[in-house]
This record gives C-alpha cells, structure tokens and sequence, in this order.
C-alpha cells in the first residue's frame, strides 16, 4: 500500500509506515529545515513545498493519507479560535486534498490533532466537521 503525507514535518508518520513494508508516495512540508531532514530520510520521494497549492489531480494516487495539520486554533492551550486562526484553515486544504484522492481510490485517511479539536464550537469548524 502507498501512503501520502501532508503536514509531514520530518517523517514519523511515514517513518512508520516504511519501517513497517509500506511504500511513501510523496509527502508535503512547508519548513525547509524539514524538507531537508525528509530528503536524508526518503530519498527520490517527492516533497511538495505548500498544501494550499497541492493539487490532489497531480499527486500519484495513494491508499493511505495521513496529516496533523497545524493545531494553534484548535489548542486547549489557546485562544480556542478553531478554523479562524490563520494555519489551523489549512485542516481545509486536508479535507480538500482527502476529497480529491478519495475520487482517485483513497482508502484510508488519518488525521492527528490535539485532544481540542473536537470541542470547538464555531460555525465554521461545525460545517467541517459535517463534512468529514
């Protein structure tokens, strides 16, 4: 099975999923710091630089997506502004980029978050969530 990464940082999703059989397709990180310890440790895997510009159509399908998008919004230790807060919107371009792999044979898709997430009660996190 092959497994997409978003939010990637420096692999520990697809760490795993290699040290247990799996293939890692690509991967997504912002942090250049990180894109270079994703090099060292995935060599001849694409790394896309930005899930906002991610297009699921130019990606190698994948079985697999796994992502922890940023969780500053949705942090109990925070101010607790869901989807309003700047980097907890890019949970959108997970959905987004979930939704357009799964038209492409996505089977499985895990998100990691802050125990948080599940509480906030703004508009825009409860349409979201209905759509998930």
């Amino acid at each position: 099975m092959k497994l997409g990464g978003l939010f990637s940082g420096i692999g520990g999703f697809e760490l795993a999923w290699q040290r247990n059989g799996g293939t890692v397709a690509w991967m997504c990180e912002v942090d250049p710091a990180a894109r270079r310890v994703l090099e060292a440790r995935f060599p001849g895997v694409p790394i896309y630089p930005d899930v906002r510009e991610l297009d699921p159509a130019d990606v190698e399908p994948v079985d697999v997506l796994t992502g922890g998008s940023p969780c500053q919004g949705f942090s109990i230790a925070g101010a607790r502004t869901g989807l309003e807060h700047d980097e907890s919107r890019l949970f959108a371009d997970h959905i987004r980029i979930m939704d357009g792999l799964a038209q492409r044979g996505l089977a499985y898709a895990v998100w990691e978050n802050v125990p948080g997430v599940l509480s906030i009660t703004n508009d825009a996190q409860e349409y979201v969530f209905e759509h998930v």
